[in-house]
């Protein structure tokens, strides 16, 4: 009996750690997207003092 409680804590901890967290992996995903707008805002903004300035 005790092995087999051992063995379904040891099941659970598993699939806890094995399973997909969608938070933190939006937010990932979110924060690398907002890295690339703000490049992509940087670069279209020289492109533009660059324009101007000629």
């Amino acid at each position: 009996m005790k092995r087999l409680i051992i063995y379904l804590f040891m099941f659970c901890l598993f699939l806890a750690g094995c399973g997909n967290n969608p938070i933190s992996n939006s937010s990932t995903n979110d924060t690398s997207k907002d890295k690339i707008d703000e490049k992509i805002e940087e670069e279209s903004k020289k492109e533009q003092k660059m324009k101007n300035s000629n």
